[in-house]
């Protein structure tokens, strides 16, 4: 058995167990209930704030009742929040799960210099935004990437090339950049054009990796969802080992069939 055929099948079990957790329903019907459960909770939290704006030019003073709303709005927002992370817990596994297979002869203390992130393109398909990140490191503030069907110089990043071009890329020997990152060095000209992104974008990178993987993904009907990339601040090719591009391909199938 494969290396690729063992986690796609360790993925699917963490999947079907996240479905049988949930009553044994189908995965479109949980995704819908997840999604009217946050368009609630978004729903609630925008109407206590509202209340709690417009209430004090209507001369209402109950003090009661501006903390009742306020409970209520932080409530719903950690509601948000839990409903979300339920949600991506099946994807987050199958990351984690990738990245440990492709980097398994990394010491654990340096696990976090690899990371594996799917990017969800907007309903538009302007923007890939991030979705979930393998690990525990690095999970707020991700950047978006724009991207355009009708333009490939528009495409940002790695992932919007690999958006575009539709296929798997694979980047490595990424220029080494100062530790101090200055727009006028030419090593940090170098990396943004190497990354395909403008000067501002690849400064604002929490991490500037130098080995950069990309696939995109598909959904079940066969359209394009959104983009798996795995990076790495070491410079060597990592898909240069035997099986690990086929073990990517079939994690990005894979994630496709769960969405």
């Amino acid at each position: 058995m494969t290396d690729a055929t063992i986690i796609v099948f360790s993925i699917s079990r963490i999947y079907h167990k996240n479905i049988a957790n949930q009553h044994y329903e189908d995965p479109e019907s949980i995704f819908m209930q997840h999604k009217k459960l946050v368009r609630v909770a978004k729903t609630g939290q925008f109407i206590c704030l509202l209340l709690i704006a417009i209430l004090p030019s209507l001369n209402f003073n109950k003090p009661e009742i501006y903390i009742f709303l306020g409970v209520t709005a932080v409530a719903a927002f950690a509601g948000e929040e839990y409903i979300n992370w339920i949600s991506k817990a099946p994807y987050k596994s199958a990351l984690d799960i990738l990245r440990d297979a492709l980097f398994k002869n990394i010491p654990a203390d340096e696990m976090f210099h690899h990371r594996a992130t799917l990017f969800k393109a907007n309903r538009r398909e302007t923007k890939l935004k991030f979705f979930c990140r393998s690990g525990t490191q690095y999970q707020r503030n991700v950047q978006s990437f724009q991207i355009n069907n009708d333009s490939e110089m528009q495409n940002e990043g790695i992932a919007g090339q690999a958006w575009f071009k539709d296929t798997i890329l694979n980047y490595f020997d990424l220029p080494e950049i100062p530790s101090e990152w200055r727009d006028d060095d030419e090593k940090c000209k170098e990396y943004a054009m190497e990354s395909h992104l403008p000067l501002r974008k690849a400064k604002q990178l929490k991490v500037k990796a130098r080995s950069i993987a990309a696939t995109p993904i598909r959904n079940l009907d066969g359209k394009k969802w959104g983009v798996l990339v795995v990076d790495s601040r070491n410079p060597d090719d990592f898909l240069d080992e035997s099986g690990n591009k086929d073990l990517i391909e079939s994690i990005a199938a894979t994630i496709g069939k769960l969405l």
